[in-house]
C-alpha cells in the first residue's frame, strides 16, 4: 500500500529509500485505501494505522477492511438494532424493530433486484483491531466516541 507513495517521492527527489520510509512513518498516522470494485463502484477497502519504522520496514496495522457479502441481498431494515428503548424491547422480546410501510418494502425489493441484475457488490467494513496510537489523534483534537 505504501510502495506507490515511496515511488512518487523517489521520482521527485534523490533520497535514499530508508530516509523516505522514515519520513512516511513519522508523518502519516492513518491510511484510508480506496479501490474500484468490479462493478465500477469505489469503496473503502482498508483503513490502516502506521505504527512506525523498524528494521527497514514501515509497520502497519489494519484497523478495518472491506469484506464482500456474496450472494446476500441488501435489506437495511434487517440491520436495525435495538436502540435501548425499554418499552419497545419488552413488547418485541428484546428486539425493537420499527414498522416498515409496505411501499418501502416494495421499493427495497425492487432495488435488490436491480442490484442483482447489474452485478453490484455489497459488503461492509469489518473492524479488525483497535487503534493503538490514540494519543496522537487526541492531541490533534479528535475525541473518542
Amino acid at each position: 500500500m505504501l510502495s506507490r507513495l515511496e515511488t512518487m517521492v523517489l521520482m521527485g527527489m534523490e533520497l535514499p529509500l530508508p530516509a523516505i520510509q522514515r519520513q512516511i512513518a513519522s508523518g502519516i498516522d492513518i491510511i484510508v485505501h480506496l479501490g474500484r470494485m468490479r462493478d465500477k463502484s469505489r469503496k473503502v477497502l482498508e483503513i490502516a494505522e502506521i505504527l512506525g519504522y523498524e528494521n527497514g520496514v514501515i509497520r502497519t496495522q489494519t484497523l478495518y477492511e472491506f469484506r464482500e457479502e456474496k450472494g446476500v441481498q441488501r435489506n437495511d431494515t434487517e440491520n436495525i438494532r435495538n436502540t435501548g428503548n425499554a418499552e419497545n424491547a419488552e413488547d418485541t422480546g428484546g428486539t425493537a424493530r420499527p414498522e416498515v410501510p409496505e411501499y418501502a418494502e416494495k421499493a427495497e425489493r425492487a432495488e435488490n433486484a436491480a442490484d442483482a441484475a447489474e452485478g453490484r457488490m455489497h459488503g461492509q467494513l469489518m473492524k479488525i483491531c483497535e487503534l493503538t496510537q490514540k494519543e496522537k489523534l487526541l492531541a490533534a483534537g479528535y475525541q473518542e466516541i
